[in-house]
């Protein structure tokens, strides 16, 4: 298999919070010009994204639709299955610097159901 890695944003910051709207908004822009063509070739089986902006981005870039989701284990964070038009799936994780899912057998089963 095959691993591509990314962000959706293309330069990091300390916190998205920290870019005003017009900067979110520009760097937004400037991932989903460089990401939605390649996110749309054959072939590809999974996509995974790691943090609710990057997975509202794509799963908006891409038009997918919403099948599932299941409890995190932290509070109300939740973990997301969207499907794309051409059938992928994209799972959308917690930002995993701030959420501890692996290890955690909580997290590890919702994504495991996840990915079914």
């Amino acid at each position: 298999h095959e691993v591509r890695t990314g962000g959706g944003c293309p330069f990091r910051t300390p916190s998205w919070n920290d870019l005003n709207k017009n900067d979110r908004d520009r760097a937004l822009a400037l991932g989903r010009e460089f990401w939605t063509q390649p996110l749309q070739r054959p072939g590809i089986e999974l996509i995974v994204c790691c943090s609710t902006e990057a997975s509202r981005a794509v799963v908006t870039w891409l038009a997918a639709r919403h099948e599932a989701s299941a409890s995190a284990g932290w509070g109300d964070i939740s973990i997301h299955r969207y499907r794309t038009s051409m059938g992928v799936p994209i799972l959308a994780l917690p930002h995993l610097s701030r959420f501890r899912l692996f290890g955690r057998p909580q997290s590890e089963a919702a994504i495991r159901k996840l990915l079914v």
